[in-house]
């Protein structure tokens, strides 16, 4: 009795320490999930996070580009009215050097006339005035060369800024069709989901209208189906009073019409029932679709990147 007793408390305290092994097994199990699940949320509040920073910074880098384009275009603007302004200037240096050419040529034509009335004595005064004019068409044309080399060297130095400019669009320019081409591709797949959302509203109307029109035809055979029926009953009423004759197989069949159209009349309002189940459904369905096709038309034109800068603007 003694091993018994033994046996069977060893056997007890076993399954003690197994039950007690077991809880502490299942506690650490439940303490592992609840430390995953825990980790798991805030690994997902750190994505989130990540994606609005994400979201905000391509805002940032999107106004930061629209903004150095207008820039750029605005500089670009400046530096071509410089250039028809420098365009303008040369071109009345050319006109004021091809009068002052014309000028000493015509002095040129006209000096040996003053030479020869010099030898006839009209004097030594119109020669030496003739020969001062030449001198003086020709400071002319070295000051007229020496502003048209300084309008030249000015232009020269504004060509290479608007290289320098092209250049930096072109980089402007690359960065941000990159950045348009990402926001095309998001507006696809948005698109994409509007469009689904759009076919199934279409759908939802056409069985809408399906089950119009056939809740009509219902009604208008409902209504027929009475008006018989009330004839059907005046005739039986008429013939059951005005005769004492027995027209007791008229009037089974009478009654086995009645029953016919009442039997359709019944049929008549299920199916109005199921039609208007489906009409109230389907408007459920559909306001849902419009409540959600709102929310995404409202939220794509918040977000700043549904302007994009144009490319053929930079």
């Amino acid at each position: 009795m003694n091993w018994y007793n033994i046996s069977v408390g060893f056997v007890f305290l076993c399954n003690l320490c197994f039950l007690v092994g077991a809880g502490f097994l299942l506690y650490r199990i439940v303490d592992t999930m609840e430390d995953t699940r825990t980790q798991l949320l805030k690994a997902a509040r750190e994505n989130t996070q990540a994606g609005n920073e994400l979201m905000n910074a391509a805002h940032r880098s999107i106004r930061e580009m629209e903004r150095a384009s207008e820039a750029q275009f605005d500089r670009e603007k400046s530096n071509q009215r410089a250039i028809t302004e420098l365009s303008s200037k040369v071109h009345a240096l050319v006109e004021s050097l091809k009068r002052l050419s014309a000028k000493g040529n015509a002095v040129a034509s006209e000096a040996p006339v003053a030479i020869s009335a010099a030898r006839e004595g009209a004097g030594s005064a119109a020669s030496s005035a003739a020969m001062a004019n030449p001198d003086t068409g020709d400071a002319q044309r070295d000051k007229l060369r020496a502003d048209l080399t300084a309008a030249l060297a000015r232009n020269h130095k504004l060509q290479d800024e608007i290289s320098q400019t092209v250049y930096q669009l072109k980089d402007v320019s690359q960065a941000n069709q990159a950045l348009i081409q990402e926001i095309r591709d998001l507006k696809e797949v948005k698109q994409t989901h509007v469009n689904q959302l759009l076919q199934r509203a279409a759908e939802l109307e056409a069985q809408l209208q399906a089950a119009r029109d056939r809740a009509k035809a219902a009604e208008l055979l409902a209504e027929e189906n009475a008006f018989k029926l009330a004839n059907l009953r005046e005739e039986a009423e008429h013939f059951t009073s005005g005769s004492e004759i027995d027209q007791s197989g008229l009037i089974e069949s009478q009654q086995s019409q009645i029953d016919m159209l009442a039997e359709r009349e019944k049929a008549l309002l299920a199916r109005i029932e199921t039609v208007e189940d489906m009409f109230k459904r389907n408007q459920v369905e559909k306001e849902f679709i419009e409540e959600r096709f709102l929310k995404m038309d409202s939220e794509g034109l918040s977000s700043p990147s549904s302007k994009p800068a144009d490319p053929a603007a930079s």
